[in-house]
């Protein structure tokens, strides 16, 4: 049993959509364990986008499939028109050739061509293109009401503003299509879509051209013309970019996590600090030993230089977490779609603690004892294993605790900023392209430019602003990184073996390779912007130097610098860091 249910584009302003199609839904999830269910199908007609229907983001439905209806085939429909009009034109093969080169096999208006063709011939004799020009062309309604409803919807489709696309901008991509520029028709663009939608194109070897003959006539360059003045304009339109994917509720674990980072993180910090402070008190004084000594605390200063950086990375952490990377990082504890990036970090920590035991009590006893030979009263377990036994709780926190997580808020960072500022860029290039076409196409009255103008520089304010947040925030992070890199170069080798200095290295190498590619990638984007707008500020002769002066890229940069968050407190602690490693570097 098929269920069709016609018009169900009207479903779209119903309050109730969300529920009907979750009953479709229950239907065909009820075939599991209700074989009946096989049984029923839902046909659902209209002039509608599958994913319209859709108002629940938590919703799906993958379940149909988008069927569309293509023209009627000459060599198919004509016999059936043929019937017709035998008897009522002279010669009915060739009126059927006429009709269809009008209308392009569109059923509705094929079928009244033939109607009214049949209806309307004197003495067995018409000439469908002066009929068509006659009674459709210079008045839609003379012949036919049905014709000029049907001509007056595919319009008020065009214009309507409640279908998620830009009227203007449908006008303009069509206005382009009337002067045969080739366009790629892009499934995922709202503007394609709606103009197929509406029945007025076609997709042929994969661009964009009028459906009929008829349509070109009739929604012409005038009649695009007389709209556009009619229409209120706006250029640069405000779009959302909120991820809107759906996310559960955390877990109750999750809760706890969120709960620390919000109001407890200080105690977090100070738990943190003292498993260190503990952890390397045992193994550099209480439980050292002259082997230990000699390797990893020359001069008496390994200690402070493990406190220093265990210091600084659980301070900066959680300054990240809390501060720089706070949207960031509740996304990767809360968000559904997230869930493999926890799981890997679950496994990747589980490795790491692995490697680390390892590593601290096996493999670097071993090594310490081939360096330092037992020359003392001390035990081979006192003088090689006990001190790392001590020292593993600190390297642990370094590594597992703080090191993985940094680096994958920092990545996933990177790859959200990235996309985000792709979806803006491409929001203001839409615009841009839309506004140049209609430059191009029609001409400008004075209002236009003045409504360009300011649109084009509100929306360029909310790039620069979007750019110069990730400017200060990233740049922030640079300023950390660095100064661990040069922290690790000049003395971590004083109290780190090779391969857990290599690894301390490539952990803090991802960091920087992150923000030199969106660093690059967003000064090269933001450049192409900036130069497009200039250049139509040019065009359309508004004063282009303010806009210079207020949005060059030096600005963008020095501000960037000058707004960073905290940045007494920064400064200040890279001081005292730079300070330290040269104090400590000096003593031997």
């Amino acid at each position: 049993m098929v269920i069709f249910l016609d018009e169900i584009d009207v479903l779209i302003s119903k309050s109730f959509k969300n529920e009907f199609i979750g009953f479709i839904r229950s239907c065909y999830n009820r075939r599991a364990d209700r074989p009946d269910f096989n049984r029923v199908a839902f046909c659902l007609l209209g002039v509608v986008a599958p994913a319209d229907l859709i108002g629940d983001i938590k919703q799906t439905f993958n379940i149909g499939k988008d069927i569309g209806l293509a023209g009627l085939e000459f060599e198919i429909a004509e016999a059936s028109f043929l019937q017709g009009l035998l008897g009522k034109v002279n010669n009915p093969k060739e009126c059927v050739s006429q009709i269809f080169d009008w209308t392009g096999g569109q059923p509705f208006l094929t079928q009244k061509l033939c109607q009214l063709a049949s209806e309307n011939s004197e003495n067995n004799n018409i000439n469908i293109s002066t009929f068509v020009e006659d009674n459709i062309l210079k008045n839609w309604g003379s012949k036919s009401y049905l014709i000029k409803e049907h001509l007056q919807n595919i319009s008020n489709y065009l214009l309507a503003t409640d279908r998620g696309s830009d009227p203007i901008s449908l006008l303009i991509i069509l206005g382009e299509i009337l002067d045969n520029k080739s366009i790629k028709y892009n499934s995922q663009d709202t503007e394609h879509t709606q103009l197929k939608l509406s029945g007025i194109i076609k997709v042929d070897s994969g661009n964009i051209e009028i459906f009929n003959k008829l349509y070109f006539q009739v929604f012409n360059k005038s009649w695009i013309e007389e709209r556009l003045n009619c229409l209120p304009k706006t250029w640069f339109p405000q779009e959302n970019l909120q991820d809107l994917t759906y996310s559960a509720p955390p877990s109750i674990l999750m809760q706890h996590v969120i709960k620390l980072l919000d109001k407890e993180l200080f105690v977090v910090v100070i738990c943190l600090l003292s498993i260190v402070l503990v952890s390397l008190y045992s193994s550099y004084y209480l439980f050292s030993s002259p082997a230990w000594s000699n390797n990893f605390n020359r001069g008496g200063t390994g200690a402070y230089i493990e406190f220093i950086r265990s210091t600084f990375l659980i301070l900066f952490a959680a300054y990240s977490f809390n501060d720089l990377f706070q949207e960031e990082t509740r996304e990767i504890l809360t968000l559904d779609r997230l869930w493999w990036i926890r799981t890997c970090l679950g496994v990747l920590g589980f490795l790491f603690v692995i490697f680390i035991s390892i590593h601290h009590l096996y493999l670097g006893p071993i090594n310490l004892a081939n360096k330092q030979p037992l020359l003392n009263h001390l035990s081979w377990f006192e003088n090689y294993y006990l001190p790392y036994l001590f020292f593993l709780p600190c390297a642990l926190v370094n590594f597992v605790a703080i090191g993985i997580p940094t680096v994958a808020v920092t990545i996933y960072s990177s790859i959200v900023n990235i996309s985000t500022n792709i979806k803006s860029i491409r929001i203001f290039d839409k615009s841009m392209n839309k506004t140049k076409s209609y430059i191009q196409s029609y001409p400008l009255s004075d209002r236009d430019k003045e409504d360009i103008n300011e649109q084009m520089m509100d929306a360029f304010q909310d790039l620069f602003t979007s750019f110069l947040k990730d400017f200060t925030r990233y740049f922030t992070l640079f300023l950390g990184v660095i100064l661990l890199f040069v922290f690790e170069l000049n003395l971590g080798r004083k109290t780190l073996e090779q391969t857990p200095l290599a690894l301390t290295l490539i952990d803090y190498s991802f960091c920087w390779i992150s923000l030199i590619v969106i660093f690059f990638l967003g000064i090269g984007e933001y450049q192409k912007i900036f130069r497009d707008v200039r250049d139509l500020l040019v065009k359309i002769k508004s004063d282009y130097r303010v806009f210079e002066n207020e949005y060059n890229l030096i600005r963008l940069i020095r501000r960037g610098v000058l707004n960073v968050r905290n940045k007494k407190y920064i400064y200040a602690l890279l001081v005292v860091m730079t300070v330290l490693s040269i104090v400590l570097y000096n003593i031997d």
